[in-house]
């Protein structure tokens, strides 16, 4: 009974770290800010280069502005160079996006197919303060 369980969760597990080459995961968290100010309830996207060669990372921000950038369920990134993209996760789904002016804004530069924001991850980085201004 044991073993049905625990091998297909080692399986899935393998299949998860060497689709991403191989390479160690960098784990980024921080903060997303505009104007010094927490940006809240925000879709976070690391696009890569080569999405054939590289997985992007996501995270939605948290009341405070928080994020934590992971690859499917796996915290972390692969090392390279990214585009960062946001969005509104309630508009997305027909909902009402929020209110704050700024929020709009950093909704609408640096959306995807708009945002010219690169960041290259080469590191770990644990307080991380993204400036979307």
């Amino acid at each position: 009974m044991i073993q049905r369980v625990l091998f297909p969760t080692i399986l899935m597990t393998l299949l998860l770290f060497t689709g991403c080459g191989g390479e160690d995961l960098k784990q980024i968290k921080g903060i997303v800010t505009h104007k010094g100010k927490p940006v809240a309830n925000l879709y976070l996207t690391f696009m890569p280069g080569d999405p054939k060669t590289q997985p992007a990372s996501s995270s939605s921000t948290d009341k405070d502005g928080r994020f934590e950038l992971k690859i499917g369920s796996a915290g972390g990134v692969v090392p390279g160079k990214y585009t960062v993209t946001c969005s509104d996760p309630a508009a997305m789904m027909g909902g009402k996006s929020s209110d704050d002016e700024n929020y709009a804004v950093v909704c609408k530069k640096y959306a995807q197919g708009t945002s010219t924001y690169t960041f290259e991850v080469k590191e770990s980085n644990r307080n991380l303060e993204l400036k979307l201004d």
